[in-house]
Order: C-alpha cells, then sequence, then structure tokens
C-alpha cells in the first residue's frame, strides 16, 4: 500500500520510507496493478514508483482517504497516462466526502 501522509510504502507488514512528497488537495493519483508481474505502481504528475505485490486469494481495490476524494474508475475519465497493456478494472466516478 502507498501512503501517501507519511511518505511511505507498506509490503508484508514492513514501513517503508519513499522519496515523495506528501500528497496535497488537488493532486492526481494514478494506481495500477500487474497480478502476473507481481507489482503495484503509483503515478502522480511528477513521479512514478513501483513496488512488489503479492496477491493471496482475491484482490479488492481499497482507499483510506481524509476529506474529499473523487475516484475515477472508467479509463476515458483517467488524467495521467497509463502503463501499457493496463485495463480499468470498473466503470463510473465515485465520490466521498465527510
Amino acid at each position: 500500500a502507498f501512503d501517501g501522509s507519511r511518505c511511505c510504502c507498506w509490503h508484508d507488514g514492513r514501513r517503508e520510507p519513499l522519496q515523495i512528497a506528501p500528497w496535497k488537495v488537488n493532486d492526481v493519483l494514478g494506481f495500477a496493478i500487474d497480478l502476473d508481474e507481481g507489482q503495484m505502481q503509483l503515478r502522480t504528475e511528477q513521479q512514478e514508483l513501483t513496488m512488489p505485490f503479492k496477491a493471496h486469494g482475491a484482490v479488492y481495490p481499497a482507499a483510506s482517504i481524509r476529506g474529499f476524494f473523487r475516484m475515477h474508475l472508467a479509463k476515458d475519465s483517467w488524467k495521467l497516462q497509463t502503463p501499457r497493456g493496463y485495463k480499468e478494472w470498473g466503470c463510473g466516478v465515485f465520490t466521498w466526502s465527510d
């Protein structure tokens, strides 16, 4: 998991620091998972980070967020370049506000 508030990622129960700026209001984030290669990717307008990913059974998308956010699931609404070969896993727009 990527943690933009604490600038770290979590993998196999361990916290690993990341050299990223904390996420802020109006940031655009892109997430991608390659189940075959075992990699998870985070993209921002400034950088791209990749970390190992191991699925143990079913995989469900999840987000832990404070405040307002909007999740764009349909590919035609994505703001960042997608990795080659990746496909959308859902459609629609999900919005949440405290």
